[in-house]
């Protein structure tokens, strides 16, 4: 029994290390969109004080306009957000990695919510891997659990992206090129999104059922706090009927933040907008969006930076 146990594990292994050696070993496609986090954090590490440091998944990068932002507000800032799918620790990691005293520092990231303790996925978390192998050993437990686990999907990726290279096949828009010099995403002109459902109460309590976890993601936004930053939470850009099913969720995590010193900047209903002002799902906004969310935050930032003077 023992015998066949061992081969059955030693099965098991080659099934696995194959595909892995295979994943890691064919070429990435130079134009990959988590190419990006090199962009952003390379600006960022360059970037003189006072800053701006804005976390989040895609909804963060489709909806800031760094540009407008750096006018209005006179300081420097940083658009770090990229995908949703790297979960809530690399932020708060390269939050806490790469903030200074003096930085102000928001996060967004109920759009994770329904994912619980995170939000980090298997289909995110190996490509950052593979561009950036250092990365690993940064990665909290879990993440590191979605590096591993995700070999699979990333040998398919690179799979297709070697098809398309060699079959000519039109390049996808979010690539290391949609992304500017400010970290922020440029999107082709399109109709405007339709959401298509009709706004259903969501009553999940993802708070309670990931308590442990939130405390954690306060404990270490309070860190920031006590190196010198100012930190806030900020709800992303969603669909009107959207933050209609969110809207307890996102109430809740506001409360429970506050509870423990995160002050949330605005309140959701202010940044839920209609289709007009989306792209292409109920978190992600067109040009003009962009404008919106980020004149919001400077609507609620400068009486901040006011009362720093």
């Amino acid at each position: 029994m023992n015998k066949f146990l061992k081969y059955i594990l030693l099965l098991v292994l080659f099934a696995y290390i194959l595909p892995a050696i295979l994943a890691f070993s064919l070429p990435s496609n130079p134009n990959g969109y988590y190419k990006g986090y090199e962009l952003k954090y390379n600006r960022l590490d360059t970037m003189k004080s006072p800053r701006l440091l804005i976390f989040g998944g895609s909804e963060i990068a489709l909806a800031i306009n760094t540009r407008l932002l750096q006018d209005s507000l006179k300081m420097n800032v940083a658009n770090l957000g990229l995908h949703a799918g790297l979960g809530v620790d690399l932020n708060l990691n390269d939050a806490l990695k790469h903030s200074r005293k003096g930085d102000i520092v928001l996060f967004s990231f109920s759009s994770f919510l329904g994912s619980g303790q995170g939000g980090s996925d298997a289909f995110s978390i190996p490509y950052l891997v593979d561009y950036f192998p250092s990365k690993f050993f940064e990665l909290s437990r879990q993440n590191k659990i979605c590096a591993v686990c995700g070999v699979f999907p990333l040998l398919k990726g690179k799979i297709n992206y070697l098809k398309s290279k060699w079959g000519g096949e039109a390049t996808q828009f979010y690539t290391l090129k949609s992304i500017d010099e400010y970290g922020d995403i440029i999107k082709p002109q399109r109709e405007p999104y339709v959401y298509p459902g009709k706004g259903k109460v969501d009553s999940t309590d993802y708070v309670t059922n990931n308590t442990s976890y939130l405390t954690s993601v306060a404990d270490r936004m309070n860190t920031l706090k006590k190196r010198g930053c100012i930190v806030y939470i900020i709800p992303s850009v969603r669909h009107l009927l959207r933050y209609q099913s969110d809207r307890l969720a996102i109430e809740r995590l506001a409360d429970f933040m506050k509870e423990r010193g995160i002050e949330q900047l605005f309140d959701a209903k202010e940044s839920a907008v209609s289709n007009d002002l989306l792209y292409d799902n109920p978190y992600h906004t067109n040009n003009e969006g962009a404008v919106f969310y980020s004149n919001l935050i400077v609507k609620y930032l400068n009486p901040v930076l006011s009362a720093q003077q």
